[in-house]
């Protein structure tokens, strides 16, 4: 998680190295297009393994799974508007920012990770299971031929809505 705080130089350079890992353990030319050898693996890009990380630890969090530190760090929109029953109740209040540098710190930025996932994946409450859809949505989110209305077989598993969003919005700010 602490990966997200890095400048997109320093990430580049560091998903660099995961690149050459991967087509070292594939035995891979050393131009070979890495996407592929991603899904073969099994193994998420360092872009998607933030997000994996990130939207991990706010389940965890919002599971009460978390060292009492972490207790009341972020609260849920019904939690701050009490008065009204809102539609994105469950969704973690993100307050007002006025400096554009806070938005990556992990405050503002698992929020906003969290706010912009699929709902879906929001109601599952078994840790193995939430884990193990976001994986692979995160994995079939590298496919080429991905889009917002993929009929495959992971998009028409019980988790029918979890595809009806924008994709780019999980990228950090």
């Amino acid at each position: 998680m602490l990966f997200s705080l890095l400048n997109k130089s320093k990430l580049n350079k560091l998903f660099s190295l995961q690149k050459k890992a991967i087509r070292a353990i594939c035995n891979a030319n050393f131009r070979a297009h890495t996407k592929p050898l991603f899904q073969e693996l099994r193994i998420l890009p360092l872009s998607e393994l933030i997000k994996f990380n990130q939207l991990t630890f706010i389940f965890d969090y919002l599971q009460g799974k978390l060292p009492e530190s972490f207790t009341n760090i972020w609260k849920q929109n019904f939690q701050v508007n009490c008065c009204y029953n809102l539609r994105n109740g469950r969704d973690l209040f993100i307050p007002a920012l006025r400096l554009k540098i806070l938005f990556k710190h992990p405050l503002y930025a698992l929020p906003f990770v969290w706010n912009n996932f699929p709902y879906d994946f929001k109601e599952l409450m078994d840790r193995n299971k939430f884990v193990a859809h976001l994986k692979s949505f995160l994995l079939h989110s590298l496919d080429e031929n991905f889009s917002d209305n993929c009929r495959c077989d992971l998009c028409n598993s019980h988790l029918d809505h979890v595809f009806d969003f924008d994709i780019n919005l999980l990228a950090l700010p």
